[in-house]
Order: structure tokens, then sequence, then C-alpha cells
């Protein structure tokens, strides 16, 4: 079989022109002219590759002497760009606390807070933190909660309460006192008084201290970050007279908080005099000499305050909880010279949370936390919720409470207004307060359901527990449990009847508390709940309930012996 292949041929050329094969190629050849320049050059690494092998060192990498001389400045300029300097272990360190005084909560205002005059001498000693605008010291970083609640009970504390709003308010004394009576603030006195104002309609606004001028013209109010803009205006709708003004000074005047047993001994090393109950008009030429008394204080005065060549002091003893105490008044630009003044005269200084155990051993409530009734609380707890949920959701699912199974319909915010609704609530929401608080729960009847009470308990719970009414099953020798349960939402969920027993309220605070040697707590509950409980016979001879309470991450219930309390302001 004969296969015929046709293809088609291909003459080769017998010769090439070198310059016709040039120019063809001369682009591929200019590109191979600069490769090799470049290699040769090192430009496109580094300059120690461009070495033969046997001049190559490793320390060269580090060290530029190591290198030939021709290349040693190609060497010191190329690393100068590649170095990277580490920052110093201080500065890593100090990185945490910047990044938390830069990064502010939904409380705070401006874009960067202020800060105490003190603020450089807490900073290396305490843990601070940014809110309300303010930087404040937190806690100690060498001290402990107790070991401060044993200064404070056997020795003394030193607080900076500069953070605080400071208002004054003049006018004629006349005018002043009455419109001042109609919120709460009682007429002059001599010494140092805490009360919680109210509007003219009888709502509450806030605790304040207070402080009035002997001749009965001038007051100075000290607010809560936190209530600012609550009070100021209600203050500014109460004198628009035009011989009345309020001024508002926010860190204009520094306040000294000492509070304990040797506070009075500390005053008179730090001062050279002996204090005496009342209020002490002093005057200090040198905050290292001893002071003079005088008849009236310059603080007083504005002008002389922040122009004169002395430095005025005000001494005043306080009556107010939780403790009898002395406030040290010391005008702006000598407060770092005064607290220095005093830390070597035998003071022990103190944070905020601190101050905070203090008032939860004595009985004193929290503001704005145990102030339900008061505009700045719905803002506090928001606040707080979304800090508590994001620390929550930290942790991986397996390690942390599964509230919708364990029946907890509010772990992280305190709903009084939807829980007083829930047991048939028509109103404004309120604290009883006040020594006759029982009589008038009594007295009140089903309208107590306006009402919330406060309560302390004695028992191991925390904050955000639940305490619930019990059923007629359950045994006083022996602690119920609680099944496990699946809410559908912990939003939408209801309050009362989240689990098997009704809610009547929550709890605040609980912790051990060093003063009574025990556990306990103190929170608040709907009055109708109350009424309830004591119509199915929850009250005992001694006037206290016995009711169940469970924390938000057990299902474990406890009794708990609950009494009211009557919160100090």
């Amino acid at each position: 079989m004969n296969v015929t292949i046709d293809c088609d041929v291909v003459d080769t050329p017998r010769d090439v022109n070198v310059l016709d094969f040039l120019s063809s190629r001369a682009r591929e050849l200019t590109h191979l002219v600069q490769e090799l320049r470049t290699r040769r050059s090192g430009s496109q690494r580094v300059v120690q590759a461009a070495l033969p092998r046997h001049l190559r060192r490793r320390a060269a990498s580090h060290d530029p002497r190591r290198v030939p001389r021709r290349l040693r400045a190609a060497v010191e300029d190329e690393m100068r760009r590649m170095r990277v300097k580490q920052p110093a272990r201080k500065k890593k360190r100090q990185s945490a606390v910047h990044k938390n005084e830069s990064t502010l909560s939904s409380r705070c205002v401006s874009a960067k807070p202020r800060r105490l005059e003190t603020h450089l001498w807490h900073r290396r000693r305490f843990h601070m933190i940014a809110e309300y605008d303010r930087v404040v010291p937190l806690r100690p970083t060498h001290r402990g909660l107790r070991a401060g609640y044993r200064l404070a009970s056997r020795e003394m504390l030193l607080f900076d309460l500069s953070f605080l709003t400071w208002l004054e308010i003049q006018g004629p004394a006349q005018v002043l006192q009455m419109k001042m009576a109609s919120i709460g603030v009682q007429g002059p006195c001599s010494s140092w008084k805490r009360v919680l104002l109210h509007c003219p309609d009888g709502s509450a606004l806030a605790p304040a201290d207070y402080l009035w001028h002997p001749n009965g013209g001038q007051l100075w109010l000290w607010l809560h970050p936190a209530a600012e803009a609550d009070v100021c205006p209600v203050l500014t709708e109460l004198f628009h007279l035009p011989e009345a003004s309020v001024v508002f000074r926010p860190l204009a005047l520094n306040r000294f908080h000492l509070v304990g047993p040797h506070a009075a001994r500390v005053c008179a090393n730090a001062l050279g005099v002996q204090p005496v109950d009342g209020m002490m008009a002093l005057q200090m030429a040198d905050l290292r000499l001893q002071a003079t008394m005088q008849a009236e204080s310059d603080l007083w005065h504005d002008d002389i305050r922040s122009s004169g060549s002395s430095v005025p002091l005000l001494l005043v003893s306080s009556s107010a909880p939780p403790a009898a105490s002395w406030e040290l008044l010391v005008p702006r630009g000598h407060a770092t010279a005064m607290w220095n003044t005093l830390v070597k005269g035998g003071a022990r200084a103190g944070g905020v949370e601190d101050l905070s155990a203090l008032a939860e051993e004595s009985g004193v409530a929290l503001f704005p936390l145990e102030y339900p009734d008061c505009p700045a609380f719905p803002c506090f707890v928001a606040d707080h919720a979304r800090t508590q949920q994001r620390e929550w959701l930290r942790r991986p699912p397996a390690k942390r409470a599964n509230f919708e199974r364990l029946g907890i319909a509010a772990p992280f915010d305190l709903p009084w207004q939807r829980l007083a609704l829930e047991w048939g609530q028509q109103g404004t929401l309120a604290v009883l307060r006040g020594a006759d608080a029982c009589d008038r729960l009594e007295a009140a009847g089903a309208e107590s359901a306006s009402w919330l009470v406060p309560v302390q308990l004695v028992g191991r719970v925390t904050g955000h527990a639940i305490i619930c009414l019990p059923c007629q099953t359950d045994d006083i020798q022996q602690a119920p449990t609680e099944p496990p349960a699946l809410l559908e939402s912990t939003e939408d969920a209801a309050l009362v009847h989240s689990c098997e027993r009704a809610v009547m309220g929550f709890v605040t605070v609980g912790r051990f508390l060093w003063s009574r040697g025990r556990n306990g707590g103190r929170g608040f509950v709907c009055g109708r709940a109350l009424l309830e409980a004591t119509r199915l016979g929850c009250r005992g001879a001694d006037a206290n309930w016995r009711l169940l309470v469970r924390n938000r991450d057990s299902l474990h219930y406890q009794w708990a012996v609950v009494s009211l309390w009557n919160p100090a302001p």
C-alpha cells in the first residue's frame, strides 16, 4: 500500500544579516543589558549580597564596619532605612493605659478627658480610668480593697474628689435660701451636709454635697458628673432672676476628703493647727509652713482666690456618711503641693473603688447604680450593661453562662420599669425612702405598686441576682433548685415569670461585708410583690422576710433574710 504525504517545503536561508537581526532584537538586548547592570549594582537586593562569598560575614548585618570600605556607606544607608526601633519596655507597659485613656466610654463628653492636678502622682501608683470626661484614680496597684477598708476604719484614707462637678450659686440671702429649700437644700449651716436633690414637683434628681457661706448669700454644690446635665438646667430655671447667678466651674477648686480616726491628726501635722468642728478658714504663705487662722476664707472670693500671694484654705468637718470626715478645699494650682504635704504627714491615698467599698459597708447608696428613680440611672445602666455583655462575649460559649437555659431574662441590665409594669404598676417609678418606709408601705396597700422598696439581704449573693417569691411547697430547711429551661430570647421574655418562682426584684450589690463579718447584699423589690410575700406568710416575728435568691449564673436558690433598707444619700 502506497501512502503519499504532501508537506510544505521551507527553504533555510544560507546566511544571516547581522544588522537586520540585531535591529529586530534591540528591545531584548536593551532589557538584558539593564538586567546585568541591575544585578551588578545590587539595587534590588541587599548590598552585602553583592560581595563575593568569601567576604560575606553574618555579623556584618548589624555591624557595617565588617563590610569593605567601598560598600560601607551604602550598607549604612540601607540599615538606616530598614532599621525599626523597638519601643522601650516602659512604653510597652504604658500603651494599654494610654489606650484606655484615649478610648472613652459613651458617658464621656469630649474627645480628651480632663485630668486632676494630682494626676501624675496617682498615675505612678494607681490604676486610672477615664469616664465622665475625667481621668480618675480607680484603685491602688499595691493594695486591695480590704486593706483600704482597714486603713479607713483604723487609721485614715485620703481621696481626691476634685473630679466632682462644682457649682457656685450667689444671690440675696432670703431668695437663695427660699429657692434652694424648694429642691431639698436646707438653710445656712457651718458644716458639710449631704442631701438628695429633687425637682420642684418632687421627683428625685441626684445626691449632692453643699456648703453655705456664713452670710447665707453664697452656696457651693458638689455633684456627681453623671448628674451634671440633669441638675444644671433645673438650677438655671430656678434662678432666672437678674440678682441671682449660677456659675459652673469645672476643676476650679480642689477638694480633698479625709476619712478615718486619724484624719484630724494628719491635718494637724500637715497644716500646723489643731482642727475643730465646723468651718476653719486658713491662710498659708507656703504650703510647707504652718497655717494661720482667719476670720473669713479668701476662697469665697473668686478674684482673691486665684490671684492672692498666699494660699487660702478651707477645712470643714463633715458628718455626712459613710463616716465622720474632714473636707479640705484648695485653690487651683496648689493641689499637688498640698497633696504631697498631706502624704508626708501620714495620709494614705485611696481610689474610687475604695470609696465605693466604704459606702457599701456603711449603707450609703451608690450613685447612679442605686438611684433608679433619678434621670442619670438609665444612661448609666445601659452603658454598664454593654460593658458586661462585651466581657461575657469574650469568653467561648462553653466557658460562659447560658442565661437562656438558666432562665435569666435580664442578665446585664436592671429593668425596674419593666418589672414594675409586669407587677401592675401604673404611674411614675419612685423609691420608698425614709425610716417609716414599712408603715407607709402597709398604709398604701395596693397603691404601693408604684414604689420600689430598698431592701438588704443576708446571704451569699452577687450583683444582678434575682429575688423571688417562694412557693407554698418550698421547704425552709432545704433550698429548691430551678429546673433547666430555655427562653426564646432574654430580651423578649417576661421578667416576673421567667422562672418557676415569681421575680420580685434584683440585687444591686452583693459581697462579703467586713464590718459585719458575713456575706450580704442590697437591692430593690416591687412594693406589690413585698405585700404579696407578707400575705403568703413569708414575714416572720422579727419583721423580716424569708425570700429566695438565685445568682444569675446558678440554678440553685438560697434562703435569704430580707429587711427594709433606708439608704443614706
